[in-house]
């Protein structure tokens, strides 16, 4: 019985060692928590069981497993509906959820959970889900092959709601993902502010993979010789 509640006390900061894992690319991190935690899988606890698998949710996106990866989170989703505090779990399923449904190009599952958020109370739409929400709306506009002042307007309000609430991680995501698609759109010297303060601020967090995507941003410099 101590051990249990030892390891329903630990959850938290198995749940931010994973989050931190994820962002560093750290594999190794998100599977020790995921082994750390695994006796919670089929706990009678729906926090325990939620926690448990947000674990495995990163994990297997961390790993490739898209698939999988949509399904534990979107458990994560339908466990958050059963608690009256179910912020956390709606704040990490809604975006493992949409991370998976993007990679493996699924649009249908992004627009559905993207609409689940939409209907939400306004009340239970808390500043990070709203910031996450205009993020992946933008993203799902790219999938989809759209492009436009709608897509610009929805990375912005992200990127000032995560800056509103000092989300700095999450605002230089959307800094770096508004930045490649300016590339895309032939804007270079707009992505450039972007990249700049993204790269910034992935090499303060030592988020080393993002540091590493968002170097590609930057322009290499040519030289030119005269002869």
């Amino acid at each position: 019985a101590a051990a249990q509640e030892s390891l329903h006390e630990s959850q938290p900061m198995m749940t931010a060692v994973t989050e931190i894992g994820t962002q560093r690319g750290d594999s190794a991190a998100v599977e020790r928590a995921l082994s750390a935690m695994a006796r919670l899988k089929d706990s009678s606890d729906v926090q325990e069981r939620g926690g448990y698998s947000i674990i495995h949710a990163a994990w297997l996106g961390m790993t490739g497993n898209h698939h999988e990866a949509l399904e534990a989170a979107e458990s994560v989703l339908r466990l958050g509906e059963e608690l009256h505090d179910s912020q956390e779990f709606m704040r990490l399923g809604f975006v493992h959820a949409m991370e998976a449904a993007l990679a493996l190009g699924d649009r249908s599952s992004a627009a559905r959970l993207l609409k689940m958020v939409e209907q939400m109370p306004p009340v239970d739409r808390f500043p990070f889900l709203n910031a996450q929400a205009s993020r992946f709306r933008a993203r799902l506009l790219i999938l989809e092959g759209e492009d436009g002042p709608h897509l610009e307007t929805d990375f912005a309000a992200a990127e000032g709601r995560f800056r509103q609430i000092g989300a700095g991680f999450w605002l230089a995501v959307t800094q770096l993902e508004h930045g490649e698609w300016l590339i895309a759109e032939g804007r270079a010297k707009d992505a450039r502010g972007l990249a700049d303060e993204a790269l910034a601020a992935f090499t303060r967090l030592r988020a080393q993979p993002w540091m590493e995507r968002a170097q590609r941003l930057r322009p290499v410099e040519v030289e030119t010789v005269s002869v």
